[in-house]
C-alpha cells in the first residue's frame, strides 16, 4: 500500500503523518518493522533494503520516504524496479511518501497519483482558515475573544506552526489567572 501526502502546508501535513504512525505504533508495539528514511541521506537501495528484509517479527512495514520525490535518481530507479507492483498490491508494506515541495509535472508526481492514496495539504485561507481555527479552539478547550482571535491571526498571517505556538504561550499565560480571567 502506498500513501503520498503532499503539499505546502507542512503543519497539517506533518500532523497527518503523525497520526498515521501513531496508529501504526499502537498497533505494531515492537516498531521493529517501522523505518523512516530522508532523501538527504539515504538512497535507493537503502528503501529497496527496508522493503525487501523479510522480518522474523510478524508485523507490517511502515516506511516512510521524506522528500524522496524531487531525486531524479530515486525516481528512475522506483519507477524501472520490480518491485513496485508488490508494493501497490500489499498490505504487509506501507510506504508514506510524505513531500513538502513536490513538481505536479514529473512523472514521479503522476505515478504517485494514479497508484496511491494521496491526501494534498495546500496552505488554508478566508473560511478553510477561520473553520479550522474554530476546530483548533474546540478540540482543546480553550476560549478566546474575537479582539485577541482577530489580534493572533494578523501576528501570524496563517503560518500554523506558528498560530499554534503563540496560542499555547496564551493558554499557559491564561491558564494562572483566576477561573474569572481564564479566556485569551
Amino acid at each position: 500500500m502506498i500513501l503520498f501526502l503532499y503539499g505546502p502546508d507542512s503543519y497539517r501535513s506533518k500532523k497527518k503523518l503523525n497520526e498515521i504512525i501513531g496508529h501504526y505504533k499502537k498497533i505494531h508495539k515492537s516498531g521493529m518493522a517501522f523505518t523512516v528514511l530522508n532523501q538527504d541521506s539515504e538512497k535507493f537501495s537503502d528503501f529497496k533494503k527496508a522493503v525487501e528484509t523479510s522480518s522474523m517479527f510478524a508485523e507490517k512495514k511502515l516506511v516512510v520516504l521524506k522528500n524522496f520525490a524531487a531525486s531524479k535518481e530515486f525516481t528512475e530507479k522506483f519507477l524501472s524496479w520490480k518491485g513496485v507492483n508488490f508494493l501497490k498490491n500489499t498490505a504487509e508494506v506501507i510506504c508514506i511518501f510524505y513531500e513538502e515541495a513536490v513538481d505536479k509535472k514529473s512523472g514521479m508526481f503522476a505515478w504517485l497519483i494514479k497508484n496511491s492514496q494521496s491526501q494534498e495539504f495546500d496552505m488554508l485561507k478566508g473560511a478553510q482558515l477561520q473553520k479550522w481555527r474554530k476546530r483548533f479552539f474546540t478540540e482543546r478547550s480553550i476560549k478566546v475573544g474575537e479582539y485577541a482571535l482577530t489580534r493572533i491571526l494578523a501576528h501570524t498571517a496563517g503560518d500554523l506552526w506558528n498560530f499554534e505556538n503563540e496560542v499555547n504561550k496564551l493558554k499557559a499565560y491564561v491558564g494562572h489567572a483566576s477561573e474569572s480571567r481564564r479566556e485569551i
